[in-house]
């Protein structure tokens, strides 16, 4: 399990189960316990807001779906015993964001998850490629580097659940 922590908080105030894996009773567990996103979904690459239903009514929380499946990771240079050029990292984010990018000039902002496992992209021959990745990135105008808290705080500012 991941959390996400706010400082001022001081605890945690987001929850990504491993691989995906939550409950019927996750949800509600977390807006009672004060978070304020959820990533286990995997089921888009756009955040969204829900309404939980909670003790003291419905409760706001934010779907930040780590989209695994098309998710740019480095388990996918070694996946089904093959051995992939770390390169081909970068190639994989460069198609992704492309798509992503066009589709957030037309009003449809997306996240794009960059999973990296100290494990396998922590070596040298690999974090050369997520240096690439970054820089790409900065190429291109209106593209946020952020953290989910972050865009937890600006979904339920901008696109509160109804």
């Amino acid at each position: 399990m991941r959390f996400g922590f706010d400082r001022q908080r001081q605890g945690p105030v987001g929850f990504v189960g491993s691989t995906g894996r939550f409950t019927q009773y996750t949800e509600k567990i977390l807006v009672e316990e004060g978070y304020i996103w959820h990533s286990s979904y995997l089921n888009d690459d756009r955040p969204y807001c829900i309404k939980v239903p909670a003790k003291d009514g419905h409760k706001p929380l934010v779907a930040i779906p780590l989209n695994i499946i098309n998710a740019v990771q480095d388990n996918n240079l070694y996946i089904g015993g093959r051995s992939n050029a770390p390169s081909e990292l970068f190639e994989f984010f460069r198609d992704e964001f492309g798509v992503l990018y066009e589709e957030g000039k037309n009003g449809k902002p997306a996240v794009i998850n960059c999973i990296c496992h100290p494990y396998i992209g922590g070596r040298p021959y690999v974090v050369k490629w997520w240096e690439e990745i970054i820089k790409y990135a900065l190429g291109f105008p209106r593209v946020w580097f952020t953290t989910r808290l972050e865009i937890a705080k600006w979904m339920l500012e901008n696109y509160p659940p109804e």
